[in-house]
């Protein structure tokens, strides 16, 4: 199965990072620098997975699960959050709560891939 893998992160390093790791692997993605533009992206794209920084300046971790939550509940078990930041007490009961795996920056492909994977339970596993 070949997945589509949309990562929105306001750091471009991080979106170019995911990118370089997950393509060579049969991976699509698309990454976009903020979570406001997911409306319009996601008529386009139909992502398999979305991979979404947990603190961002305008539309936070949370406020995007929220949205996903109303908008498009098929993808609430396709979830997934990056953070570089040791997580507060309100962002761990937010993970607990969400049930989304959480991965810290910086993470490894086969960090990524192993969340990927568990998230779409149909992908190969990385050779």
């Amino acid at each position: 199965m070949k997945a589509t893998v949309l990562i929105v992160d306001d750091e471009p390093a991080v979106l170019e990072n995911c990118e370089r790791l997950l393509r060579p692997h049969g991976l699509d993605c698309v990454t976009l620098p903020d979570s406001a533009r997911f409306r319009d992206s996601f008529r386009a794209t139909r992502p398999d997975v979305v991979l979404c920084d947990l603190k961002m300046p305008d539309l936070d971790g949370p406020g995007f699960f929220q949205q996903i939550t109303r908008r498009h509940p098929h993808l609430v078990s396709r979830v997934a959050f990056l953070t570089g930041d040791s997580l507060s007490p309100e962002s761990h009961e937010f993970i607990d709560l969400s049930g989304a795996p959480c991965l810290a920056k910086p993470f490894s492909l086969g960090e990524v891939y192993d969340v990927i994977r568990g998230l779409t339970r149909e992908m190969p596993v990385v050779v």
